[in-house]
């Protein structure tokens, strides 16, 4: 019930945020707002089809995620890079559904790189050491010196504690080179 619960928490969160962006689109640019709208759509679809289980292929989440991306490349024109880099082993793997769109949400609305004012964001997957490693990279300015857990964070953190107990870890950091990465690592099922 409480793995339920915090998965539920997620998904007015992120609805939320994309009406939010939606809202704002409306008055810069109407055309993007209505594309913003059916791409909100089509991923509500495949969110609703989806049953009740706490675990989906990672393939099945990078879909959902691509799916919410294309709504912020939308918002974001052609600001927003977003690449994807996932072995094709570990896309059997399951994961927690919507396990990588807060991360992606947070590179997204933290991540602009203050020089380019671009938004570049990276997802990579890997098996390793019997468990799988999922990657969340920007190129923003990186941590601020007191790190405050959002919602989306929050969340992440304790569905895994919750479903893998201590076989899992969430790990956040200023990226090498510039940015942040937030780094999951589940153990392989």
């Amino acid at each position: 019930a409480q793995l339920q619960n915090l998965r539920l928490q997620l998904e007015p969160h992120f609805l939320f945020n994309a009406l939010n962006a939606i809202s704002a689109a409306i008055y810069e640019n109407p055309r993007v707002a209505d594309e913003m709208i059916g791409r909100l759509s089509e991923l509500l679809r495949q969110l609703l089809k989806q049953d009740a289980a706490q675990e989906v292929t990672l393939a099945r989440e990078i879909e959902l995620l691509e799916l919410y991306t294309r709504i912020m490349e939308a918002r974001l024109e052609n600001r927003l890079t977003f690449s994807i880099d996932v072995e094709e082993k570990a896309r059997q793997a399951l994961v927690p559904q919507l396990i990588l769109q807060p991360l992606v949400e947070n590179a997204i609305r933290h991540g602009m790189n203050l020089v380019s004012m671009r938004f570049d964001v990276s997802v990579e997957g890997r098996l390793e050491d019997s468990g799988l490693r999922l990657a969340v990279r920007d190129h923003g300015p990186g941590l601020p010196d007191r790190l405050t857990r959002g919602i989306g964070l929050r969340n992440t953190a304790e569905r895994l504690e919750r479903l893998y107990g201590e076989r899992q870890s969430v790990r956040i950091a200023n990226a090498d080179g510039g940015g942040t990465i937030v780094e999951l690592r589940v153990p392989l099922r």
